[in-house]
């Protein structure tokens, strides 16, 4: 048993007898399969450990109200997206924090104390959103379209918060 399904079982997600005769069965163990899939075909344990938590989140957010109160759900299309973004990250980087929104995205969240935060938000489709503070009055924040790479600017931003010099090929 994978520490995925065992996650599941512990939190009530999937049934201790699991016949696979009901339909809330079958999608929950799809969506396990599907992660383990793309945990397998990644190279990095930050791409591993992406891929566990967008599948948790797949689950656990996937109807409205999943926060108690008015959340939007969380699709599968918002879960690959994030996935996509983690996977061009290079896979040497520090490792994000990967929150469900409410409002129906996913946040990738870098935070090292309260002057130093960056964070994406990605939707379902459309552009991504980000925010980011880098020590005393030094706040950005904007809009870039997201077609499976990650924007340049996005990227310097964060290896600026990483401290990582910003490596641009010659012209």
């Amino acid at each position: 048993m994978t520490a995925i399904t065992a996650d599941f079982f512990r939190k009530g997600l999937l049934p201790s007898n699991s016949p696979g005769s009901s339909a809330a069965y079958d999608e929950v163990r799809t969506s396990l399969e599907e992660a383990r899939a793309r945990t397998l075909s990644v190279a990095s344990a930050l791409q591993s450990a992406a891929a566990a938590t967008l599948a948790r989140i797949e689950v656990e957010c996937d109807s409205p109200g999943w926060d108690g109160y008015e959340a939007r759900a969380i699709t599968s299309n918002t879960c690959n997206r994030a996935f996509s973004f983690i996977a061009a990250l290079p896979s040497w980087m520090e490792p994000p924090a990967i929150v469900p929104e409410s409002d129906g995205q996913i946040a990738i969240e870098w935070e090292f104390g309260p002057s130093e935060i960056f964070s994406v938000s990605i939707g379902e489709q459309g552009p991504i959103y980000f925010a980011g503070i880098f020590g005393k009055n030094k706040e950005r924040h904007g809009v870039e379209p997201f077609e499976g790479s990650i924007p340049e600017e996005i990227l310097d931003y964060i290896n600026k918060l990483l401290r990582i010099p910003a490596t641009r090929p010659a012209a």
